[in-house]
């Protein structure tokens, strides 16, 4: 009925805001987030455009990482099912998100060698992360395949000391 009335209008199903109201460019990400429901947090490509690194667009579909004993279904966003430590928790924005860190593990068996390495390179150079905390992260998340191509990378020394402009 509020919405037949004018007093909230629709960001996204379940998701709603006051009309008029300032719709930021991350909304989309939050509407997502918040569709998913209880322990839902943005993760992979969105939350590595949410930190602004490079090479990554805020525009993308939206990727929500959601406890493995949850189910989300018919959603226009990319839902992956995962255990989430605590170490890897953050909120961005107001925005549930994981850290920089699990975020780049999450994407980096999904974007190409030159693109995982200009992204931890402008991860390294803000300070969101170092390459030992990175490789930690690699070695506790196991088998799971973002978590294969970082230690792929790092033995054969593709995320070494150097930049990509020294590269």
């Amino acid at each position: 009925g509020w919405v037949a009335g004018g007093a909230l209008e629709p960001v996204d199903a379940g998701v709603y805001r006051p009309p008029g109201s300032a719709g930021p460019e991350t909304q989309h990400l939050l509407a997502a987030v918040l569709r998913a429901g209880h322990g839902a947090r943005l993760s992979g490509w969105s939350a590595c455009a949410l930190y602004r690194m490079e090479g990554f667009e805020l525009t993308a579909v939206p990727w929500i990482v959601i406890p493995v004993d949850r189910r989300v279904r018919g959603v226009g966003f990319l839902v992956q099912r995962s255990t989430l430590s605590r170490e890897d928790l953050a909120t961005v924005a107001g925005i549930p998100t994981v850290t920089p860190i699990r975020a780049l593990i999450d994407v980096a068996a999904r974007i190409s060698m030159k693109a995982r390495r200009g992204a931890v390179d402008d991860a390294r150079r803000r300070g969101l992360g170092s390459l030992e905390r990175l490789l930690d992260r690699g070695v506790a998340r196991g088998r799971q395949p973002g978590a294969l191509a970082i230690r792929r990378r790092f033995g054969a020394g593709g995320l070494g000391q150097d930049g990509e402009i020294e590269r």
